[in-house]
């Protein structure tokens, strides 16, 4: 079964590299605006769990709130990241023409009322048992990001390579923090997108060009 919020970034080999090196600088106005956005959104999930722990369902507008700023943050996390050099909207719409797509599922019918009060302890036990032993990787996937704007600074190419991994880092990133303001109910898979990252393969008629 998906995951309640999917992530997915197309690649793009040939990129700006005077956009990319003031990548930070252009993405301030972004931080501002997140960081703004994201104080109503820890006041609605507060809401939120109260009405969860309750009725044992996510108020509709509180959650489409909360999608929004997912699909936001998961946006701007691609361009900070590097991902992509198109400029994203300040909106949290549904936008399949960007480059860098996050989509949220429907909230679910019924959630776990015992879940839900024990999201706190849950968070920090579970989180630091399942992913004790994926430490290291994700310290290697956290730093790709900076070897993602070294390299195509150098050349204007981004890799492959380097894109899968921050794909991966990216989408549990989004992933936990959908999790933290109980939009999923599962704690995030970690390596799960990493099929999903591989580009497709050519068509038959391009590899017969």
């Amino acid at each position: 079964m998906p995951y309640q919020v999917m992530y997915e970034a197309d690649f793009v080999e040939q990129r700006h590299r005077g956009t990319t090196f003031f990548r930070w600088l252009l993405a301030i106005p972004l931080f501002i605006w997140g960081a703004l956005w994201s104080i109503a959104v820890e006041v609605v999930v507060v809401i939120a769990w109260f009405a969860l722990l309750f009725t044992g369902r996510y108020p509709q507008g509180l959650y489409n709130f909360v999608a929004s700023y997912l699909r936001f943050s998961g946006r701007a996390l691609g361009y900070v990241n590097v991902m992509t050099d198109a400029y994203l909207a300040f909106g949290g719409a549904d936008d399949p023409s960007y480059p860098v797509r996050v989509s949220v599922a429907p909230p679910l019918p019924k959630y776990g009322r015992w879940r839900v009060f024990l999201r706190l302890p849950i968070a920090v036990l579970g989180l630091a048992v399942s992913y004790f032993g994926f430490a290291t990787v994700l310290a290697v996937a956290s730093s790709m990001p900076l070897v993602r704007w070294i390299v195509i600074v150098n050349d204007g190419r981004a890799r492959q390579s380097l894109q899968r991994v921050t794909w991966v880092y990216n989408a549990f990133s989004i992933r936990v923090t959908a999790w933290a303001f109980l939009v999923a109910q599962d704690l995030p898979p970690f390596l799960s997108e990493w099929q999903r990252s591989a580009m497709p393969p050519p068509e038959a008629g391009t590899l017969a060009a």
